[in-house]
């Protein structure tokens, strides 16, 4: 009969059980979370600690915030996690929590993913080798005129990708949306040109879409009209120092000669044209970016989506379609 390991004076090593815990609001980290899986399934709330001195030195759980919402690790009083008073875990985020007895130290299992579509404060969360950035400018919105005349739909916001190490972001930063060009009431050939997108100190060069620019876009700007062929895809300059980048412009919208405004891979796409007596071009499409919006000759032009969509041009509606706003996602490199 085979012996067991036991027989030979020894027991077999049982790897511990971890505990799934999900929750939707705050309960504070106790001594019964040890070896526990806090899994954060919805909401934005500050997670709060019992002291580590309770806690003590070698008691441990996961923190995974699945959810879409912010969540603030906030220790006992003046104690610190990661060098830190407090800090917040982003969507996406998993961290090893560990306790020293007198304070609290973390490990990223996996990285975060934040998008912004509105300006907001990113703050820089711990032990990040770096950051990679996606920027897309507004778009422009698309022109309105009267009845059988030539209107231009709004040229794509442009966009922007770089990876920054994380010494070169400061603890609290503020991320900038462009708005997209409103949308045109009174008669113009053209709409408004797209607000440029920024990351603190960071400012693409190309900002956003504009419909009034020669062939091939503006160098300030992006989408242009009169052209339907696919925008430049380039770049290695950005406003930070120590930092190169990807940039594409926004799709132009389309020309006397074309039928469809230009997609773009990276960029917003420009919004459908009116062109005299011949109707309407369609708008653009885009992989990464926002389509164009629809033109229109009897009903208001159609919103670019967002981000940095150009807008569609009108004739006889009340308005032309708004650019779409620009965006920013942040997502972590450990």
């Amino acid at each position: 009969m085979p012996k067991t390991p036991s027989a030979f004076g020894y027991s077999p090593i049982i790897s511990p059980s971890v505990v799934l815990s999900a929750r939707t609001a705050v309960k504070i980290l106790s001594v019964a979370d040890n070896n526990t899986l806090i899994n954060i399934t919805s909401g934005t709330f500050t997670q709060t600690f019992t002291a580590a001195s309770v806690l003590g030195s070698g008691w441990f759980c996961y923190i995974k915030n699945s959810g879409t919402g912010d969540i603030t690790l906030d220790p006992n009083g003046s104690e610190l996690i990661d060098s830190l008073t407090s800090y917040i875990m982003y969507s996406g985020e998993t961290r090893l929590v560990q306790c020293t007895g007198t304070a609290f130290t973390t490990t990223v299992l996996s990285p975060f993913y934040k998008k912004f579509t509105t300006t907001s404060t990113f703050i820089k969360p711990p032990n990040y080798n770096c950051f990679q950035f996606q920027i897309w400018s507004g778009g422009s919105s698309g022109g309105k005129t009267p009845l059988n005349s030539s209107a231009n739909g709004g040229g794509g916001g442009a966009y922007f990708d770089a990876v920054i190490p994380t010494s070169l972001i400061s603890a609290s930063t503020t991320a900038t949306i462009g708005a997209g060009g409103v949308a045109f009431t009174g008669n113009n050939i053209n709409g408004t040109g797209g607000g440029y997108s920024q990351f603190g100190s960071l400012t693409p060069p190309h900002g956003g879409g504009v419909n009034s620019s020669p062939i091939g876009g503006s160098p300030l700007g992006d989408g242009a009209n009169y052209t339907a062929t696919r925008p430049l895809e380039y770049g290695t300059s950005s406003g930070m120092v120590g930092v190169t980048g990807y940039f594409s412009k926004g799709g132009g919208t389309g020309s006397n000669n074309a039928s469809t405004a230009a997609g773009t891979i990276y960029g917003g796409a420009g919004g459908g044209s009116i062109y005299l007596s011949f109707g309407e071009f369609a708008a653009g499409v885009s992989l990464l970016g926002g389509n164009g919006g629809a033109a229109s000759v009897s009903s208001n032009g159609t919103a670019g989506v967002q981000p940095a969509g150009g807008g569609g041009a009108t004739n006889d509606g009340a308005q032309s379609g708004k650019g779409g706003d620009g965006q920013i996602i942040i997502w972590g490199v450990a």
